[in-house]
């Protein structure tokens, strides 16, 4: 499949640009040339070296907030930022000849102020211009990001999966141990390959300059069924290397040992675990495969080691795994040692990860607000207002934690301990309103929205928080990295 590609903020600016990297050093052609960045730190576009410098654009240069200095987290300056420019957006568009590509692929990470505020405005107003699909690649933050990222994420969420075809999706959190690896912004750029070695298998499968012809074909419509339920998806993937023959004589034994059942190394039984092991191991979200409504599997490598038999073991298997019929496969010949198998899961529903980030965004908008209640009556300092709202958010979802999940009664006392603001119903009308006052339509009150994108997820939240809570902030993880 072709696609272009948009990227918004650091997170999705540095994907886009590996995606870029990677076309120009390699033999695949996927987005000729269709490429967009766009952020609101200057600075930012010195690591974008693989997108030509006519396609970055700077918003909100002239807003005398930002002028270039970015948005420090602040989503809903990003979202009336990218409103104000909305007209200078539209005239970016026409750098992007949609009508080559089959799809756009739209880049950003959802916890920061870009990413996470001005990418969905933008992301409504490409929409409006293409009849052609825009799937959003999403990268949720890691916990070591704070809570202000959480927030911004599971309010951007929402957004994005309103308004895209279909919304790919990355977790930080999953891919990344503060502990073993370091800091996070050291570990981005393994993160990127990660994330960028995955759309490349799938997304980007088929388009290999000169490849052999696959047995099993897939083109660019097979990905765009898959991915059309819209909802959020998840990505998987696993490589084994081959023992090939070197000498003359183990490639002539080689020869007739592939005519026998259990012949070479790559046979039935090992590309079946490989394909099993897409889904076992370490996926860009991490969900319950039993929740996806369509999948689909891609099988590279060299065509005389594939076996057809194990290809077609492993995709029963991921039916049977996955409880749908909707299983589209194909595979990919290509030279070299390497087999690898990617699997594409879209519209799954029981995301544990998103459920933790609204509950997280709910205990951190209570904190925010009783602390802004407290400035505002001069109960505390300016000095004492300001200290750390995520260490507060955290003692409130400890609290939910022990009683069983129950959020809403939590975040009563938890307001109640903080400062006797009013009750804990009163305080999520006003993160309601605020939210649609704010960011106006990209950022609504992710409550009933939750249950169009993600049903039995939904359903199982709005149990566990009560009434109160039924306007929790809905549910719309990177290549790798949410920046801001």
């Amino acid at each position: 499949m072709k696609f272009a590609l948009v990227g918004v903020g650091g997170a999705g600016g540095r994907i886009v640009n590996a995606l870029a990297k990677v076309e120009k050093e390699s033999d695949r052609a996927f987005t000729r040339e269709q490429l967009l960045v766009f952020d609101t730190t200057k600075a930012a576009f010195r690591e974008f070296t693989d997108v030509p410098a006519d396609k970055h654009v700077l918003v909100g240069d002239t807003h005398p907030d930002i002028r270039g200095e970015g948005l420090n987290g602040d989503i809903e300056l990003g979202a009336a930022v990218a409103q104000e420019d909305t007209d200078e957006i539209f005239r970016e568009f026409d750098k992007l000849a949609t009508h080559e590509v089959h799809a756009t692929l739209f880049v950003a990470g959802l916890g920061g102020g870009t990413g996470g505020g001005v990418g969905p405005v933008i992301l409504e107003g490409l929409q409006s211009i293409t009849d052609s699909p825009v799937y959003v690649l999403g990268v949720l933050p890691a916990d070591c990001e704070g809570e202000q990222a959480a927030y911004n994420a599971a309010r951007s969420l929402q957004s994005y999966v309103e308004h895209a075809d279909n919304t790919i999706l990355f977790d930080n959190n999953a891919w990344h141990d503060e502990n073993a690896d370091g800091e996070l912004e050291d570990n981005y750029r393994q993160l990127n390959i990660e994330l960028v070695t995955r759309i490349i298998a799938v997304l980007a499968a088929g388009e290999l300059e000169d490849a052999p012809i696959a047995e099993n074909r897939m083109d660019a419509s097979d990905i765009m069924r898959t991915l059309q339920p819209g909802g959020v998806s998840t990505l998987g993937y696993a490589t084994t290397e081959l023992d090939r023959p070197e000498g003359l004589v183990e490639k002539f034994l080689a020869v007739f040992k592939n005519d026998e059942d259990d012949g070479p190394t790559t046979d039935a039984t090992q590309i079946k675990e490989l394909i099993q092991s897409t889904v076992q191991r370490k996926m860009t979200l991490p969900t319950d495969i039993t929740s996806t409504e369509r999948a689909l599997l891609v099988l590279s490598g060299p065509r005389d080691v594939c076996s057809r038999k194990g290809f077609e073991t492993g995709r029963y298997w991921l039916e049977q795994e996955t409880d749908t019929v909707e299983v589209r496969a194909g595979d990919e010949p290509m030279d070299g040692s390497l087999i690898a198998a990617s699997v594409l899961l879209t519209n799954v529903t029981d995301v544990p990860r998103i459920d933790e980030l609204q509950r997280r965004a709910v205990a951190y908008k209570q904190t925010k607000d009783s602390n802004d209640s407290q400035l505002a009556t001069g109960e505390d300092s300016p000095k004492e207002q300001g200290e750390d709202d995520s260490a507060a958010a955290e003692d409130v979802i400890q609290e939910a934690e022990t009683t069983d999940g129950q959020a809403a009664d939590t975040a009563d006392e938890q307001a109640d301990t903080v400062d006797e603001t009013p009750d804990t119903a009163d305080e999520q009308d006003t993160i309601d309103e605020e939210t649609a006052d704010t960011a106006g339509e990209h950022t609504d009150v992710l409550d009933e929205q939750v249950v169009d994108i993600a049903d039995s997820q939904s359903e199982e939240s709005a149990d566990e928080t009560a009434e109160p809570e039924e306007e929790k902030l809905g549910t719309e993880e990177r290549i790798p990295d949410s920046s801001e």
